[in-house]
């Protein structure tokens, strides 16, 4: 396999199925999702999804990075992007029987991006996604 497919199958492709999950995750009409019985639960899971999906869209630019501002600013877009997508998750719940957008949720999704910024440069790049993906490029 070559390199350039490994980094895909390694980077780009968790990402990308990942995005796709939290979109089929979202897009569940309200009839099918359990009700828990615990208030605010789904902000908790709202917040989680988006800072993982974060941490992955994080992981695949940098190893895709080329150009000098994109290698500089991966962060910066990284929670552009993931907030972006959880605005547009969150409307496109509109068009979903049963299923409700809402501010708080939209939030969440927000959050869930910048808390993941705010640890990376808080000492998290130690450890992610650098580290793997030196070992790869080795």
């Amino acid at each position: 396999m070559k390199d350039t497919n490994k980094g895909f199958w390694v980077y780009s492709a968790p990402t990308i199925f990942y995005g796709i999950f939290v979109i089929i995750a979202t897009g569940t009409p309200g009839s099918y999702v359990p009700e828990v019985g615990i208030q605010g639960l789904d902000k908790v899971v709202h917040f989680g999804m988006h800072f993982l999906f974060a941490m992955l869209v994080h992981r695949a630019l940098l190893y895709h990075a080329n150009g000098a501002m994109m290698k500089t600013h991966t962060l910066l877009f990284t929670v552009l992007f993931v907030a972006v997508f959880g605005i547009i998750v969150e409307w496109y719940q509109t068009f979903i029987p049963d299923r409700y957008p809402t501010i708080g949720d939209g939030i969440a999704n927000i959050l869930g991006a910048v808390v993941y910024a705010m640890l990376y440069t808080a000492g998290l790049y130690r450890i992610w996604p650098e580290r793997s993906i030196r070992v790869l490029r080795n």
